[in-house]
């Protein structure tokens, strides 16, 4: 039963047949920096353009598990490079998934906004998130980065793991 549970989520989010390992925090954090320094190359406008899906498809803006997601200062999607139906939303409010041990899930996009509005930049925030591969309740770190330009808001990636 858990074969054709895991082969339907695969189906419902797009993933190929096969699966592959998840990216590790070494590798989230490489493609981080990949996208900091385009963003300081062509600005966060057109940044966004090249991290949301379908073009992150076709220009190295998505890897596997690995894509960037960004933010305005209004809490609102401006980049997703899987959900590109996001764009516009505001997520201020969204809440992560409970942890295994019952501790309420926190509001990650705010922890994330705080870090970047407080000058630091490749910070963590940790969270718990459904899992797209197993559609399990998982732990998910994000790395979180300010825009060069002072633009408030921020952009990042993440990685499912410790």
């Amino acid at each position: 039963m858990r074969k054709i549970y895991v082969g339907v989520m695969l189906l419902m989010t797009g993933l190929s047949e096969q699966v592959s390992a998840d990216a590790t925090a070494t590798q989230a954090r490489a493609f981080c920096e990949k996208a900091v320094a385009h963003e300081k190359k062509v600005g966060h406008a057109q940044a966004w353009l090249d991290w949301t899906e379908p073009q992150a498809n076709s220009n190295g803006w998505k890897d596997e598990d690995l894509y960037i997601f960004a933010f305005n200062g209004n809490y609102e999607v401006a980049a997703h490079g899987v959900k590109s139906v996001l764009i516009g939303k505001n997520l201020k409010m969204m809440k992560s998934l409970d942890q295994a041990d019952g501790t309420p899930g926190t509001y990650f996009i705010q922890d994330m906004m705080d870090l970047t509005s407080s000058g630091k930049s490749g910070e963590t925030v940790t969270f718990n998130w459904t899992h797209p591969k197993t559609g399990e309740n998982t732990r998910k770190v994000a790395f979180s980065y300010p825009y060069s330009d002072g633009t408030e808001g921020f952009f990042g990636c993440g990685y499912y793991g410790k």
